[in-house]
């Protein structure tokens, strides 16, 4: 009787100092201090969020919508001409204008999409182009 008491005093005792270890675990993070994760919003970097002032223009036209918009871009090239003798560089700038057209309509839909490109070479005019 007497070893079953024993046996039945350090098994409670086993359980209590298990159940206290587990507890102390859940709070310990390795000496790392480490912030709750919350979900608040605040966590979003800056090339993550939304910004009004960059967001494509809407033109409401009734029953469609029109977006423009503009691209512009610059290149440098060591050699124009992809030759092996005369290697000549030369920069160009390329002026992309847009624009999407799209339906607001409940039932059907229509859109359509444009574009022109304009490139413009600084010293070699002959291979302005456009698309």
């Amino acid at each position: 009787m007497r070893i079953i008491r024993s046996a039945c005093a350090v098994s409670v005792t086993c359980c209590a100092l298990f159940a206290a270890a587990e507890a102390a675990c859940a709070q310990d993070f390795g000496g790392i201090e480490q912030a709750p994760e919350y979900s608040r919003g605040f966590n979003i970097a800056v090339r993550e969020r939304l910004h009004p002032e960059w967001a494509p223009i809407d033109i409401d036209l009734g029953g469609f919508t029109l977006q423009p918009q503009i691209s512009v871009s610059s290149l440098f090239t060591d050699n124009e001409k992809f030759s092996t003798t005369d290697t000549r560089s030369d920069e160009s700038f390329r002026i992309q204008p847009a624009f999407s057209l799209g339906s607001n309509w409940n039932r059907n839909g229509f859109g359509l999409q444009a574009f022109v490109a304009q490139t413009e070479y600084i010293r070699s005019s002959e291979d302005d182009s456009t698309e």
